[in-house]
């Protein structure tokens, strides 16, 4: 009997239940290698209780052991599925597992952030920064930002069609840039306050690709008829293929050409005919 009682005295992580309070105090303080090494002894016998897998989760996150914090976090919560910090440590753990997709519908069943870039890591990441927030200093107004620019093509292939309207094969540059932002203030009884914005911004400037909408080419009275036939002698179209572009400048350097159907009204197409 007092080799029993001996024994327990000596190993007294053994004979008795995790000091709960102690581990939340050194995850507070971030000392997640000593919460972890006080709460792994009992990880068989406290596998029923939701705060010491939320404890022990958070500890194993902090200790970059990403795989085994999302075990015990998702455990959390099958035993206490409306606990808010253990979905959000849950979405920290997919984060850095990089299981994007799964970080934000956890995330999301808490706050949502509207008009984000659209690649999942980056949204992934956003929500995971507010989370850290939010778990480490119990912050309640959420915050985020980005930017992005970039450079692309507007690209016509090359077809018989477009050859014969006088195209070619074509790379246009463009230049686009995107920032954004947002806050969330999260309220009592499960609402939040949410404002956003977003900023898109292209440029693009090539002299070849025109908007001529404000001339008429469309054939529907006698005049837009005699423009055409006018046309269509100057350029001797009846034995030759001219270039569009070609004919926009013709009109546009004679007035005298323009004005023969200036005056008839473009139809709107949002007005419908009955």
């Amino acid at each position: 009997m007092a080799a029993m009682i001996a024994l327990a005295l000596a190993n007294p992580a053994q004979a008795a239940e995790p000091d709960l309070a102690r581990a939340e105090q050194l995850v507070a303080e971030k000392r997640y290698q000593e919460a972890y090494d006080l709460l792994a002894p009992f990880g068989e016998n406290m596998a029923h209780n939701g705060t010491f897998n939320y404890l022990a989760g958070r500890a194993a996150l902090g200790n970059q052991q990403a795989g085994k914090a999302r075990a015990l976090l998702a455990r959390s919560l099958e035993l206490e599925p409306d606990s808010i910090a253990a979905h959000l440590a849950l979405g920290r753990a997919y984060t850095a597992l990089g299981m994007y997709a799964e970080a934000i519908i956890v995330f999301e069943t808490f706050f949502r952030f509207d008009n984000l870039p659209p690649d999942l890591e980056s949204q992934a990441r956003i929500y995971d920064r507010a989370a850290a927030s939010y778990l480490e200093t119990g912050a309640r107004l959420l915050g985020y930002g980005y930017a992005a620019t970039g450079i692309g093509q507007y690209r016509v292939n090359s077809t018989s069609g477009t050859n014969a309207l006088g195209g070619s094969d074509r790379r246009d540059t463009f230049y686009n840039a995107r920032v954004g932002g947002g806050l969330n203030y999260e309220l009592q009884d499960n609402y939040a306050l949410d404002a956003s914005l977003d900023y898109r911004f292209r440029y693009y400037d090539n002299p070849d690709s025109r908007n001529d909408s404000d001339l008429r080419w469309t054939v529907d009275t006698d005049v837009d008829l005699q423009l055409v036939r006018t046309l269509y002698e100057r350029f001797s179209l009846d034995s030759r293929v001219v270039d569009y572009r070609e004919l926009v400048h013709a009109v546009r350097a004679e007035p005298a050409l323009r004005a023969i159907n200036a005056h008839i009204a473009q139809k709107d197409w949002r007005v419908s005919a009955h």
